[in-house]
């Protein structure tokens, strides 16, 4: 799967935070509506993660195991769709 920064149904009045980035051991999401499904891909376009169902307007993502790179990060809100490209650190 090829991902890009896009954002599809734009959810401009109420935009997804993602942070920190770079990120460490965790990355935390808030957003004005509510997050349905969190997926997350390696730089090879590789599906490494997904947390469907969380129903809430934020989340927090234990991310400790995975190596130093850059990720991608699909949010599935109930207004559309953001991809977000993260940096994981090295510390």
């Amino acid at each position: 799967m090829h991902l890009t920064q896009s954002v599809v149904n734009p959810v401009s009045a109420s935009p997804v935070k993602v942070y920190p980035n770079p990120f460490g051991a965790q990355l935390s999401l808030e957003s004005g509506v509510m997050i349905k499904t969190i997926s997350m891909y390696n730089a090879l376009g590789e599906h490494i993660l997904v947390l469907p169902n969380i129903s809430a307007n934020n989340a927090q993502i234990s991310t400790g195991y995975l190596t130093p790179g850059v990720y991608m990060l699909k949010i599935e809100t109930a207004d559309g769709m953001v991809v977000r490209k993260l940096i994981k650190s090295g510390e």
